[in-house]
């Protein structure tokens, strides 16, 4: 299957080599928010530990963001719903609805994050640990002063997380989800990524 990313056409200020390991998952910023006059910002979220949610449950009250599934077996649990989906497929995360993303499998997944308005690239400039190599990383779930940078700064770029992670450094506990939108995925060839 032809990947998501060789459908896109990317902006000039487009950012691949700009990279940040985040509570032990790896993201790129592909197209920053600048790139786009505000309007997006996409990352590229790479995971490799089943199970586990970097950043626990959490919600983006002023932000909509799509999720492309582009390599592995990735979940993503919003409204009390897991859904589980391979490369090609998308889902609709409205603003507010709490969620988090997990690898389903062993080895390494990935998705990417398209998150409207822009923003959320400055949340991993602000918070994540540069990095090009994701060889080292994927070991720990981030070191306590990374974890207490999130847990002070996240309202600052609209993440709102669940109280869980102050708790479970593994990301593994989990409220009830709100029920406040339904659980939608769709094809590969969805506008959000397509009218970059």
């Amino acid at each position: 299957m032809k990947s998501p990313l060789n459908s896109l056409e990317l902006p000039r200020r487009a950012c691949p080599d700009e990279a940040f390991w985040l509570l032990g998952d790896y993201f790129q910023i592909l197209v920053d928010s600048h790139a786009s006059r505000g309007k997006y910002c996409i990352i590229r979220h790479i995971m490799a530990r089943p199970g586990f949610s970097s950043l626990g449950d959490h919600a983006h009250p002023a932000t909509r963001e799509f999720v492309q599934y582009e390599h592995g077996l990735v979940g993503v649990e919003m409204c009390g719903q897991l859904l589980i989906q391979d490369a090609g497929h998308e889902l609709a995360i409205d603003r507010g609805v709490t969620h988090r993303v997990i690898a389903a499998l062993a080895g390494v997944s990935s998705v990417l994050h398209r998150f409207e308005p822009g923003g959320m690239d400055e949340f991993y400039r602000a918070i994540g640990r540069p990095s090009q190599r994701p060889a080292d990383g994927f070991s720990g779930n981030g070191n306590l002063a990374q974890r207490a940078a999130v847990l002070a700064r996240a309202t600052e770029f609209d993440v709102l997380l669940a109280p869980t992670i102050t708790t479970d450094p593994r990301g593994a506990l989990r409220p009830p989800a709100p029920a406040r939108s339904e659980l939608t995925a769709t094809s590969l060839d969805a506008a959000p990524f397509r009218s970059l």
